[in-house]
């Protein structure tokens, strides 16, 4: 969990890493610590963590209507 969300801030901390490829991985990172904060009932850490996502992701990032279907599921 530290580890997804350490890497998905490192992308948005530094302006050298605002490219597209690594704005997806972010998204990843993030969808990834989503599920896990999920599992672990932490519902509103993992909603703000998956808003913040949403906010920044790319159009072409897979995972886009995955992780919108995801903040919307109970």
């Amino acid at each position: 969990l530290e580890a997804c969300k350490k890497a998905a801030s490192a992308v948005y901390r530094d302006p050298a890493n605002k490219l597209s490829s690594l704005e997806m991985l972010s998204c990843e990172a993030s969808l990834e610590s989503f599920k896990l904060l999920k599992a672990l009932k932490r519902g509103p850490e993992a909603a703000e963590i998956l808003n913040q996502c949403l906010k920044r992701a790319p159009a072409a990032w897979p995972g886009l209507e995955a992780a919108k279907a995801a903040l919307k599921a109970p």
